[in-house]
């Protein structure tokens, strides 16, 4: 990502993920010198769109962060990112992880609506749960296998070994 990119990246990362949700943005650059992650700019034409932060493994790609600039939510930016992603991997499973629809929680609706935004593009969830210190989260998968071991071998090489984490 070049500095161009930078600071509109930036923002949109800090203002789309809760803070206990996120990597601080140095951690994110660190992880991005491993040469199978990358954190993406996404535009349509000239317009910053939104950005992608994955890490790919050879069986599968951890989406870790997807996220549209407000003015263009809702116009099907999302879907089209999805759908370029599964192209660019098509022989590869995609994973995400994303807050458990929750009829307690205090944002239910948005938990709801993010499930079914996956859903509608393809993803499934999984029987598993992501948790970590920022809470725990449901993983989907665009695929039909989802594998433990691997996927936790993934996170540790993705973070140097040291994200902390389970899955459950």
């Amino acid at each position: 990502m070049g500095t161009k990119n930078y600071f509109a990246v930036r923002k949109l990362y800090l203002t789309a993920f809760p803070k206990n949700e996120r990597f601080s943005i140095w951690q994110l650059v660190l992880m991005s010198l491993h040469r199978q992650v990358h954190f993406e700019a996404v535009y349509d034409k000239h317009d910053f769109i939104g950005l992608v932060f994955l890490a790919e493994s050879s069986e599968a790609v951890y989406l870790m962060f997807l996220a549209t600039v407000s003015k263009k939510r809702n116009q099907g930016y999302g879907s089209k990112i999805l759908t370029q992603l599964k192209k660019r991997f098509a022989s590869k499973n995609i994973v995400i992880d994303i807050e458990p629809v929750d009829e307690k929680a205090g944002n239910y609706g948005q938990r709801l609506k993010r499930l079914s935004f996956y859903e509608k593009n393809g993803f499934r969830q999984t029987s598993d749960y992501l948790v970590d210190d920022g809470g725990v989260f449901s993983i989907l998968t665009s695929g039909s296998k989802f594998n433990v071991k691997k996927f936790s071998h993934l996170l540790k090489w993705l973070s140097f070994g040291l994200y902390k984490f389970e899955i459950k």
